[in-house]
């Protein structure tokens, strides 16, 4: 059985934040820290194993310095 890829907004925005995350240098436990939470809670956002949340891009975003319609536009 084949599995399928999805493509939804929310991947979409996930695989954003990852590239936007790594082109700017900031760790995942930084992102972690400004949650208040732990390194891998970021990391499960990021695969989709966590729901992405609006706090999670508001934080992700003030951790790389990124307006959110940047990365929304970016994902549109």
């Amino acid at each position: 059985m084949q599995e399928e890829k999805s493509t939804t907004v929310y991947t979409i925005t996930r695989l954003v934040l990852r590239e936007l995350r790594q082109e700017r240098n900031v760790q995942q436990a930084q992102i972690g820290q400004l949650l208040g939470k732990s390194t891998s809670a970021w990391s499960k956002v990021e695969t989709g194993d966590t729901a992405l949340t609006l706090e999670h891009l508001l934080t992700a975003c003030t951790a790389f310095q990124a307006w959110p319609s940047e990365v929304l536009t970016t994902t549109q």
